[in-house]
């Protein structure tokens, strides 16, 4: 193995990712979306499909081109056929199963040709390109091109009986003894006047088309990256539900694991506490497009459901998965609608119920191995937001002895490639930033504290400060070689990453001299970051800069704040500027010229007070 450089291990050329993904199940469980098990009786059918009593349709690597055709069609027989023998959650069974028991689902005749040769290959991408950009297939409408001004149809659909009648879920067809499917739900409630549920932010279009399913032959269609389930819950469809489900959630974990993501989140939203989060969170997004200058949670309807939930999580310490879900998504209410307020509560519960999960194991890191998908999911987006809001709030992290033990360069083994971690210890696919920098930016907040504390005490000594700072230093220094990224939410991940590293080092030069913009090492490390949002901009997509800059937002803060280059400045502001007032980045825009107007009364000598401001404003910089 080669000498480790700067305390990061390398290999040789780090191996490819697998660019074909496996095509091996049957096509009835394709057409399902659900995971063959491949299991083959002795006549070469799918046991599921034998079990659930639906005709086999074969295997193969190569879609038929019956099935291109057809797949809409087939998917609604085999779901009405399993609900009307009782095999779908929420539906009686209406077909006397029991009195017929050998009956099965024939979706195609025997004579008719099922040769799978007659499709072209399959390909393991991530999105169709047209014209060089990301596309799927959508309406019309959610494919115009994006505009800074907000949607005309949106001013006049929206009004507060309306909003409210969804936020408090009594839908009009409550009361229908018909169960509503979900995806044939009307497009409009009373008072919505045409506007479309699945309508994508104005402001957003790679929050979309980052987070759309891969067009591949595991799926054989383009709709939403979450398939919708069958019924929501409760037995009613859900308008605002809906709406979360495919826009807000891709908007609000954007750059997290396309592959397992999808089934944490229909699994989380059957528990009622995450169901009625959602439901603010998506009720507050589309308030937000109506009436971008005007904080949603500031109106009574969503302010109800914010206390309904507030008094759920008030009974003590002991929190379930439902209400950890339902915890993380009021933090992405706050972020939403401009990233202040008293997101500091629910980050507790999240914080909480974590440590219950971890404490279940001897290790955090057998902890994040052997736990369920949804589990570590939870876990990692905790940590992840407890890190940023150490910034702001100028404590150290509550994970900090945990983040420790997991990332930790000289204690966690985690310093190779990011391809070489297990998935379940990688943070590059939560929020798309190295597991190493996690813990850089962790105990950076950690060091910020302890030399605030020597100063107030008097003891501060500078070169143990700067002992201190040096593993920190060694651990950001250079970056690491990310293999070529094939589709767009890898290059997403890859350029967040080093955008993090690079102001990361800003953020440690500013504990280690003073948030001084005339320090040279502040100011080359603002250079550096620069120079990478430079090349993010010239050389990715619009989609992939947008998801980029999104998820990047702290670094756009610190470096801002700790540079008196007017030129960087207008760069950094201009970028956020441009994504609209769904999210925090406008807010962080006004922070920034808050910063730079109470700067410019100010000595170039004197340090900048970025910190006090951001603890004040209670701003959250994810």
């Amino acid at each position: 193995m080669p000498a480790a450089k700067n305390g990061i291990k390398k290999h040789g050329a780090p191996k490819a990712k697998g660019s074909v993904r496996a095509k091996s199940g049957c096509y009835t469980c394709r057409i399902r979306r659900k995971k063959c098990d491949e299991d083959r009786d002795e006549q070469g059918n799918c046991r599921s499909c034998v079990r659930l009593k639906l005709q086999c349709l074969g295997f193969g690597s190569k879609r038929p081109e019956w099935l291109k055709e057809q797949h809409t069609k087939l998917r609604a027989d085999i779901k009405n056929f399993l609900a009307g023998n009782g095999m779908i959650k929420g539906h009686a069974s209406s077909n006397g199963r029991d009195s017929n028991p050998d009956q099965i689902l024939l979706l195609r005749q025997e004579d008719d040709s099922m040769s799978s040769s007659e499709s072209p290959d399959s390909r393991n991408v991530d999105l169709p390109m047209v014209g060089g950009e990301y596309s799927r297939n959508t309406s019309a409408m959610r494919d115009e091109p994006w505009s800074a001004v907000a949607s005309t149809y949106v001013d006049a659909a929206y009004t507060e009986d309306a909003l409210e009648l969804q936020l408090r879920h009594e839908s009009p067809y409550d009361n229908d003894p018909q169960a509503y499917d979900i995806m044939h739900y009307p497009n409009s409630l009373p008072g919505w006047s045409g506007a479309n549920p699945s309508m994508r932010s104005n402001l957003a279009p790679s929050y979309n088309l980052l987070f759309t399913m891969p067009d591949d032959d595991i799926y054989f269609d383009s709709g939403p990256y979450y398939p919708t389930p069958p019924m929501i819950p409760g037995g009613s469809a859900d308008e605002l539900v809906n709406h979360y489900l495919d826009v807000v959630v891709g908007m609000q974990f954007q750059l997290a694991d396309k592959i397992r993501l999808p089934q944490v989140i229909y699994d989380a939203v059957e528990g009622d506490c995450y169901r009625n989060a959602a439901r603010l969170l998506a009720f507050i997004h589309r308030r937000r497009e109506a009436v971008p200058s005007v904080p949603a949670l500031q109106d009574n309807t969503p302010r109800r459901q914010y206390d309904e939930l507030k008094l759920v999580l008030s009974r003590g310490s002991s929190y379930t998965e439902d209400e950890a879900m339902a915890s993380l998504t009021v933090i992405s209410s706050f972020l939403f609608d401009g990233g202040k307020g008293e997101w500091q509560r629910w980050l507790e519960v999240a914080f909480n119920y974590s440590r219950m999960v971890l404490d279940r194991y001897m290790s955090p890191r057998e902890a994040l191995i052997s736990c369920t998908e949804k589990e570590r999911f939870l876990v990692k987006t905790a940590i992840w937001f407890d890190v940023l809001a150490s910034v702001t709030t100028q404590h150290p992290p509550l994970f900090l002895a945990i983040i420790r033990e997991l990332f930790a360069p000289d204690a966690s083994g985690i310093t190779e490639l990011y391809e070489s971690i297990p998935t379940e210890l990688s943070m590059m696919t939560v929020m798309g930033c190295e597991s190493r920098i996690v813990w850089a930016l962790a105990e950076t907040s950690s060091l910020a504290c302890w030399k605030q504390h020597q100063l107030s005490n008097g003891v501060l000594s500078v070169p143990s400060l700067v002992s201190r700072s040096q593993p920190i230093d060694l651990c950001l220094s250079e970056p690491l070689a990310f293999p070529r990224a094939h589709i767009g939410v890898d290059e997403a991940r890859n350029r967040s990453s080093e955008i993090f590293r690079t102001s990361a080092r800003v953020y440690l030069r500013s504990v280690v001299s003073g948030d001084h913009p005339g320090v040279a090492e502040i100011a080359a490390s603002v250079q550096d970051a620069l120079n990478v949002l430079s090349d993010m901009n010239r050389c990715c997509s619009a989609p992939v800069r947008t998801a980029v800059v999104r998820s990047t937002v702290f670094a756009f803060f610190v470096c801002g704040c700790l540079t008196d280059n007017t030129s960087h400045r207008n760069i950094l502001r201009a970028q956020l500027a441009g994504e609209g007032c769904v999210g925090n980045c406008t807010a962080l825009v006004q922070l920034l010229d808050k910063v730079w107007d109470i700067r410019s009364g100010m000595s170039r000598k004197d340090p900048v007070p970025w910190r006090q401001i951001l603890h004040k404003e209670k701003m959250l910089l994810v």
